[in-house]
């Protein structure tokens, strides 16, 4: 009795070790899971924050990219008014500028207004001209161009009420004499509508903003105009003060918009001054959000993941508890459990032997231990045939090496890998798509590898047939009018960034519809599938050719001058002229061909233009005798076009 008493208080002495234990790691568990979830949140949050900098960032770099453009634009349609100073002697001329000013001002929606005013302040050209005669003198944008006279310098003004009744920012450019005497200004208007609708379009969040200011702190255009703050914020503390004080182009800043405000804010500004302006004052762009709401979602998650925690913290001991009490129950089920392993085991066997894909298992050395009945059928072969052969027997020689390289990498973590490999099979060469896991031993060594493969060549040669389906013209193997397109379109890009010679010829079959009428549509297919052949055996490969329409054809011939295009085109009359096509019915048939050569200039930046000029050239030939190639006029520069 007193034994037995004896090793019932050791078990129950080694069950409480074994509880406390397990309490312990709970606890651990618990407070590691805890710290993990504190951990995340932080990093959460901060990565809340940097995605949120970056996005102001960029819609504040979009809306001061589409600013420059725009002074740019007008920079450039100031400085073409500058060139002609006759305005101010000559009134017929000035009529001329003032249509000018007009369709300049109109084809600029960034502009408002532009004009020119004499060196006594008086407007004497504006596409408004209600306003023509009257006196400016007094604007401050005019006596800072009067006393400040600058030829290279656009001035930049600080927003101020126009005559119109609305806040605009006015940019000038001072006109000066041969002896440098100030003769006046040229002026543009920013259309404030505009911009408006630019700084509308990027808000995302309804409580974001953003706003333009200049860099006297003036505020030009704030969207939403709810809560706008004061018309100068060239205040000590605010955002524009310390984004000024940093130096920098573009900042991003936390805080409150001004002293005496607890209305937490997030801010990225950009600096709108490049150089090739010359500007006098450059402009401050500034987009925002309220830190509250920024992290509204991260502040729900918290809450969510808190509750969570709490949650699983209270599950979780309830759970140890209960089983605890259980323990002796589940040891009981233990044998169950067992014998249900027993029959899944049985089951995975039966899907393997059954399945249709390829399943195979392999030692360390990549011998085989064992194929499937699929493996059988699909090669032929058996695992007595396949002793003393390693892994990638079948496959082709092209894929061998992948096939090895694939064998390999299953010997380092993930130690599972997939490939796609063409492999000799009973029924000839097919594509298998291999999955492939390692298996390791209590050493975390490799023991074995196990492949799992399915035939995926009907899938791969569908996907090859639409592939080429979606680029190639059917009848002539030719580029089709998209592929071709997108082709010249990439050509055209590089020619210009390395400023490189390219010609366009753009071919039209002769009496093409005569062909089809007289000898039928197989007949008007031959000669295409014929024209196809004479050139793709006399264009180089560089070349680019393409079927664009029924009998319509293009060649862009990169690193090619007009003289060499012209010799092209040459070498293609001839070979044509001096082809026939011999009909089914034994007729031979000849035909021509008209072309239009154009060439890549200053003036002609897109494919588009490139392919205007070469087709009025082609109309050209066809109604100047056919048979022949007529070079495009190119278009020369308008002025003020920059």
């Amino acid at each position: 009795m007193q034994a037995d008493a004896q090793a019932n208080y050791s078990l129950s002495r080694r069950a409480k070790q074994r509880f406390v234990i397990q309490w312990f790691a709970l606890l651990l568990a618990l407070g590691v899971l805890g710290a993990a979830i504190a951990f995340n949140l932080l990093q959460d949050h901060r990565q809340t924050g940097a995605r949120e900098r970056d996005r102001l960032s960029t819609q504040a770099r979009i809306i001061a990219l589409n600013m420059e453009q725009q002074l740019a634009t007008a920079n450039r349609a100031l400085e073409a008014l500058l060139g002609d100073l006759s305005v101010w002697r000559d009134a017929f001329d000035r009529q001329t500028h003032i249509e000018y000013i007009r369709a300049i001002a109109t084809a600029m929606p960034g502009i408002r207004s532009m004009g020119i005013i004499d060196a006594d302040g008086i407007l004497v050209a504006s596409n408004h001209v209600g306003v023509l005669g009257m006196d400016f003198s007094h604007r401050n944008y005019f006596q800072t161009a009067k006393w400040q006279a600058n030829g290279e310098t656009l001035y930049i003004s600080s927003p101020y009420q126009s005559i119109f009744g609305s806040d605009v920012i006015n940019i000038a450019r001072a006109a000066l004499g041969p002896q440098g005497e100030f003769q006046g200004i040229v002026f543009a208007t920013l259309n404030s509508d505009y911009f408006r609708t630019l700084m509308g379009s990027v808000l995302y969040a309804p409580d974001m903003w953003d706003a333009v200011v200049h860099s006297d702190g003036s505020m030009f255009l704030r969207v939403p105009n709810s809560d706008q703050p004061a018309r100068n914020v060239a205040q000590p503390g605010t955002f524009f003060t310390r984004h000024v004080e940093s130096g920098k182009a573009t900042t991003v800043l936390t805080g409150t918009p001004q002293q005496g405000t607890d209305n937490k804010q997030i801010v990225a500004q950009h600096t709108i001054d490049p150089a090739e302006l010359h500007m006098d004052k450059a402009l401050v762009i500034s987009t925002g959000r309220t830190l509250d709401t920024v992290f509204l979602t991260w502040t729900h998650r918290v809450l969510l993941q808190s509750g969570l925690f709490l949650i699983i913290s209270l599950v979780t001991v309830l759970g140890l508890y209960a089983y605890q009490r259980r323990e002796r129950e589940f040891d009981r089920k233990e044998a169950h459990a067992s014998a249900a392993l027993r029959a899944s085991e049985e089951n995975h066997r039966l899907i393997v032997e059954n399945t249709r894909d390829v399943v195979i298992k392999l030692d360390s050395g990549g011998a085989y231990t064992y194929v499937n009945p699929a493996f059988e059928q699909m090669f032929n072969e058996n695992l007595g045939s396949m002793a003393g052969k390693l892994q990638g027997q079948h496959v082709v020689p092209e894929d061998r090496q992948q096939a090895d390289a694939f064998f390999e990498s299953l010997f380092h973590p993930p130690y599972a890998a997939t490939v796609s490999l063409r492999e000799n099979t009973a029924d000839g060469l097919r594509h298998l798509h291999w999955t492939a896991h390692a298996l390791l031993d209590d050493h975390g060594h490799v023991s074995s590898l196990i492949y799992i493969g399915r035939d995926v060549t009907q899938h791969v040669t569908r996907m090859t047939l639409l592939e080429e389906q979606a680029w190639r013209d059917p009848l002539t193997g030719l580029a089709n009018r998209r592929h071709f397109m997108d082709m010249a379109e990439a050509e055209i890009i590089r020619a210009q960034r390395y400023e490189r010679p390219l010609s366009l010829l753009t071919l039209d079959l002769d009496h093409f519809k005569s062909i089809n009428d007289t000898h039928g549509h197989q007949a008007g297919d031959l000669v295409l599938q014929e024209f196809a052949a004479i050139v793709t055996s006399i264009v180089r490969d560089v070349d680019i050719v393409g079927r664009t329409g029924g009998e319509e054809f293009a060649i862009l011939l990169p690193e090619t001058d007009i003289d060499a295009a012209l010799g092209v085109s040459h070498r293609l009359h001839e070979a044509i002229r001096s082809n026939e096509v011999i009909l089914r019915s034994g007729a031979s048939l000849r035909f021509t061909c008209s072309m239009g050569l154009a060439f890549l200039d200053e003036v002609t930046v897109a494919l588009n233009d490139l392919f205007e000029q070469a087709d009025k050239a082609l109309y050209q030939a066809k109604h100047s005798g056919r048979d022949r190639t007529c070079v495009a006029e190119q278009v020369p520069a308008v002025r003020g076009g920059g």
